[in-house]
């Protein structure tokens, strides 16, 4: 089934990215409806200690990016939430939980997390790899919403999907603020 999930018009977007696509990513944080922020570092860690040791087309990657969008006028609940965190690696492109904690941190919420691999608490979860009925969802914004009495002689947009969105290769929408 179907599912439509509205996005609040104060809104952030945090959205993973990767290196070699960098462009791609800001290009989908734009097409998505927010303006492009700021971003958080995550400085990958081996579980048992010490520097993660990646892969990378120049350099060997030991980090992963997330770009944070706004739209509208979100509430910042934290001036204390620094741009860098620390946390070991866990199953492939998993986030950690310390990411979510920043998040949290951050935003108010209601949260909203696509291409999920678990659930979360206090969360609004969405992938195909959850043991939830839900796979499909429909995701409506101010760029793609109806054509309502306050958009009149508008064209009416297509409803932007999970699937349909530009994405950026290996690049995913890890969480985002509903």
């Amino acid at each position: 089934a179907t599912s439509a999930i509205e996005i609040a018009p104060d809104a952030r977007l945090f959205l993973w990215r990767v290196a070699a696509e960098a462009e791609l990513a800001y290009d989908v944080v734009r097409a998505w409806g927010f303006i492009p922020k700021a971003e958080v570092v995550w400085l990958k860690e081996r579980r048992g200690g010490g520097a993660f040791f990646g892969m990378g087309r120049t350099v060997r990657n030991a980090h992963e990016a997330c770009i944070i969008g706004a739209r509208g006028r979100p509430e910042r609940l934290s001036a204390a939430v620094r741009s860098v965190f620390r946390a070991p690696v866990g199953a492939h492109s998993a986030k950690p939980d310390a990411f979510y904690e920043l998040v949290e941190k951050l935003s108010p919420g209601p949260y909203l997390e696509l291409f999920a691999r678990r659930e979360r608490p206090g969360w609004v979860c969405v992938g195909d790899e959850l043991e939830t009925e839900r796979k499909e969802v429909i995701i409506l914004t101010e760029v793609n919403r109806d054509p309502s009495p306050a958009h009149e002689g508008e064209p009416e947009k297509e409803p932007a999907t999970p699937e349909t969105a530009p994405a950026a290769e290996g690049g995913e929408a890890e969480a985002t603020e509903a």
